[in-house]
């Protein structure tokens, strides 16, 4: 699912969407609507998550030499 992310993120940024085993299974902009209509696509589980700008990794590393 964070691959499809990665890989997704800016055609569905600002959306919520919900993914199961790498696959899109539905979108909008509310988030228990997603989880619904997952949901009633069979999936028990499925992983919903808010599309946003990636985020820096936080430094954390220590003075160069």
């Amino acid at each position: 699912s964070l691959r499809w992310l990665n890989e997704n993120r800016q055609k569905y940024l600002g959306q919520w969407v919900a993914l199961d085993a790498g696959r899109l299974i539905a979108s909008g902009p509310n988030a228990l609507e997603v989880y619904a209509k997952a949901r009633a696509e069979g999936v028990k589980i499925p992983f919903v998550e808010l599309v946003a700008e990636e985020e820096a990794a936080p430094f954390s590393g220590g003075w160069l030499s």
